[in-house]
């Protein structure tokens, strides 16, 4: 609504509207769009994502392509692009919406399909680190995200930019896990060795790991 208003130089009158609707149904969100007004639940940065966690609820809304809806030829973002947005987004303590344009007959197109498909395996194996978690306060990394789930567990998640293959060691600073801690790889259970040193702790990867982003739970 505060869109409209501003764009336009219209007034739909969002105080009448919100009281109106809030008293149908108490439970409605709203969002007031690029003017944060006093009706809004949460705020929706579009196709970006915020440089710092904010302190209130927001959404990055990011289309899959480089369009919201269906075009001829569409530039299409890969499946380990939206999983290191995803892993960003959760670690700045945000939530990510994915816009896939369908054809006019209602179809999503195999080359979005096949990336909705891998985005999904990798949820299916590290999910846990990022669904019903909460991000850690003080831990942004650039190359990854710390969260913590309802019951403790806590996880670092590390991206890995296109075209890279996976290091044999992860280090960092900052979070350090008791001393009989347990690190375990989540996509697989595996135990993984780890040291600290320096206040700085090293974790050593398995070898044959598929090259793509993951998460570790200790």
């Amino acid at each position: 609504g505060g869109w409209v208003c501003k764009e336009n130089g219209q007034d739909i009158d969002m105080p009448r509207i919100a009281t109106m609707v809030r008293s149908q149904q108490p439970g409605l969100l709203i969002v007031d769009r690029t003017i944060h007004g006093p009706y809004e639940n949460y705020r929706t940065p579009e196709r970006t994502i915020p440089e710092h966690r904010l302190d209130y609820p927001w959404e990055s809304c990011i289309p899959l392509s480089d369009d919201w809806g269906w075009v001829p030829r569409p530039r299409w973002k890969s499946a380990r692009q939206i999983i290191n947005m995803l892993i960003e987004v959760v670690g700045k303590g945000g939530n990510l919406m994915l816009g896939i344009g369908p054809t006019a007959d209602g179809l999503i197109e195999p080359e979005a399909e096949q990336r909705l498909r891998e985005i999904g395996l990798w949820l299916k194996k590290n999910g846990r680190a990022i669904y019903g978690t909460t991000p850690l306060p003080l831990m942004e990394e650039p190359e990854g995200a710390f969260t913590v789930s309802k019951d403790g567990r806590r996880y670092a998640l590390f991206t890995l930019p296109e075209g890279e293959t996976l290091p044999k060691t992860l280090s960092w600073k900052g979070l350090l896990p008791q001393p009989n801690a347990t690190m375990r790889l989540v996509s697989t259970g595996q135990k993984l060795r780890w040291e600290i040193q320096d206040g700085c702790i090293t974790v050593t990867l398995p070898q044959k790991l598929p090259d793509e982003p993951l998460a570790i739970e200790f």
